[in-house]
C-alpha cells in the first residue's frame, strides 16, 4: 500500500494565505527550493484543491520557458508539469 504524504505552507501564527489571497509571505530561495524539488519528484502524483490547482496551473506549466526561471525553478516546472494531478473541487471539472 502506498502513503499519502501531505505537505503544506503556513506562517508561524497558522495562516495560509493573507487577505485577498496574498500569499507573498512565504519567500522560497534557491536552496529550499531544491529541497523540495528533490522530495517531490519522488511522489506519484499530487492532491490539490480547486484553488491550489489553478494558481499552479497558471504558471508552472511553461515556467522553464522563461529565461528568467532557472536552476530548481525551471526543474520544479518539470517536475509539475509532468506529474499526474488528483484536483478535488465542487466547481471545477
Amino acid at each position: 500500500m502506498n502513503k499519502i504524504v501531505s505537505s503544506i505552507s503556513v506562517s508561524l501564527d497558522g495562516f495560509f494565505e493573507g487577505p485577498d489571497r496574498d500569499i507573498e509571505w512565504h519567500s522560497v530561495d534557491e536552496e529550499v527550493h531544491q529541497h523540495f524539488n528533490d522530495y517531490l519528484r519522488t511522489a506519484g502524483a499530487f492532491v490539490e484543491g480547486r484553488v491550489t490547482y489553478q494558481l499552479m496551473e497558471e504558471f508552472w506549466p511553461t515556467a522553464d520557458q522563461d529565461p528568467a526561471s532557472a536552476g530548481p525553478m525551471a526543474e520544479f516546472a518539470g517536475i509539475w508539469r509532468d506529474m499526474p494531478k488528483y484536483v478535488y473541487s465542487r466547481t471545477l471539472e
